[in-house]
């Protein structure tokens, strides 16, 4: 995180909409402004508040381009209608974290404890 805040538990489906954009979306359209506070949109979220600027990060080869790259909170992701990816950082095993997000979510049939 280059500036601002990460998504919170606050930032849930029914919470006003945020997001957290790379520095490239940052440089590209808010050139000598800082971003933090302004709104972005995205298809079906017409207004998003940016909380945060992430550090520019390849993804698929390293001879490529930075793409324009915007995160939103998985509860308010279902909104955008793009692809979603999940980036995890735990010090659980990911075993048992998966176990508890998806009884949390309710997408398991698994015992839930």
């Amino acid at each position: 995180m280059r500036l601002g805040r990460d998504f919170s538990v606050d930032d849930r489906a029914v919470s006003p909409k945020v997001a957290i954009v790379n520095e490239t979306i940052a440089r590209k359209y808010f050139a000598g402004q800082n971003p933090i506070g302004k709104h972005v949109g995205l298809g079906g979220i017409p207004d998003m508040e940016i909380v945060g600027i992430m550090g520019d990060t390849k993804y698929r080869a390293l001879r490529e381009a930075i793409p324009n790259t915007l995160y939103l909170p998985m509860d308010q992701a279902q909104f955008a209608g793009s692809e979603r990816t999940l980036h995890i950082r735990t010090r659980q095993i990911l075993e048992t974290w998966f176990r508890r997000s998806e009884c949390k979510y309710g997408r398991s049939t698994a015992t839930c404890r």
